[in-house]
């Protein structure tokens, strides 16, 4: 069992990832729990999913954020829910 101290929790956020329809097989899961650094940005925490699952950048997606599509320059807060979600389209 690790021990944190306060001042490492307070630098790190727990995100809730899912992941959806082809994305969730490229990824290999359909959710996960990660570990990242405080006021970060929705864009930042991309970089590092693609650090972690690299043929997920090769892939046109939607993030949302709690269940809203999201931009890019969204902090982000412990606890959020990330849905890394296959392009919206009309029909």
């Amino acid at each position: 069992m690790s021990v944190r101290s306060k001042e490492e929790d307070a630098l790190t956020i727990r995100l809730k990832v899912l992941y959806f329809a082809y994305i969730r097989e490229v990824a290999g899961v359909s959710r996960e729990s990660i570990s990242y650094t405080n006021n970060s940005t929705l864009g930042e925490f991309i970089t590092k999913l693609g650090k972690i699952h690299p043929r997920l950048l090769e892939l046109n997606f939607q993030v949302a954020v709690n269940r809203t599509i999201a931009g890019r320059r969204l902090h982000l807060k412990d606890g959020d829910e990330i849905a890394i979600i296959p392009p919206v389209t009309g029909g």
